[in-house]
C-alpha cells in the first residue's frame, strides 16, 4: 500500500500561488453545490482523491518526480530566470478552453493561438496538450482520468526545447 494515499490531479505547486499569502497552505474556495464559501480550506485537500492513480504507487511516484521537476521551474520562473532566450522573445500566446456538459457527455474546445510566425514553442507544447485534455475530459465525464503513458507528454523533448 503507498504511503501516499491522497493523490492531486492538480499539482500543489499549481495551487500555491492562489494560496493565502503563496504558501501554499490554505486557500479561500466556493463550493458550487453547496453555494457555499469556504474560507482557509487545506490545499491539501483540494483537487485530490483518495489512490486516484492506483493503490501500488509507480503512477504516483512518476507523477510526483514530474511534478517535483514542474516545481522546480515555476519556482525559477517566478524568480525571474528564463529558459530560453528565443522563446522569451515571442509575443505570449493565448490559451481558452470551454467545457460544455452535454448529459454525461462533455464536449472540450481547446484554442491556443496568437504564435509567434517562427514559434519556438509551439511544437514542444502542442504535443503535451491532446493528452492532458484527454484526460481532463475522462475525468469530468467518468470521474476517473486517463493514465497517460510519461513518453506521451514528450517530457524529454520539452526539455531540450527550452534548454536550447
Amino acid at each position: 500500500m503507498p504511503s501516499h494515499k491522497n493523490q492531486h490531479f492538480v499539482p500543489r505547486c499549481g495551487l500555491r500561488p492562489f494560496s493565502l499569502l503563496g504558501q501554499g497552505r490554505a486557500i479561500n474556495l466556493f463550493n458550487i453545490p453547496s453555494a457555499r464559501a469556504i474560507q482557509n480550506a487545506s490545499v491539501r485537500d483540494q483537487c485530490a482523491k483518495d489512490y486516484l492513480y492506483g493503490k501500488d504507487g509507480h503512477v504516483e511516484a512518476a507523477l510526483a518526480r514530474l511534478e517535483g521537476d514542474y516545481s522546480t521551474i515555476i519556482k525559477r520562473l517566478s524568480d525571474g530566470e528564463t529558459l530560453n532566450e528565443a522563446a522569451l522573445k515571442e509575443h505570449p500566446s493565448r490559451v481558452t478552453f470551454a467545457l460544455e456538459a452535454y448529459g454525461k457527455l462533455t464536449k472540450l474546445t481547446l484554442t491556443h493561438e496568437d504564435f509567434a510566425e517562427d514559434s519556438v514553442v509551439v511544437d514542444g507544447i502542442s504535443k503535451g496538450w491532446p493528452a492532458i485534455m484527454c484526460s481532463l475530459k475522462s475525468l469530468l465525464e467518468t470521474g476517473e482520468p486517463l493514465l497517460i503513458p510519461i513518453e506521451a507528454l514528450f517530457i524529454a523533448e520539452l526539455e531540450e526545447v527550452y534548454r536550447a
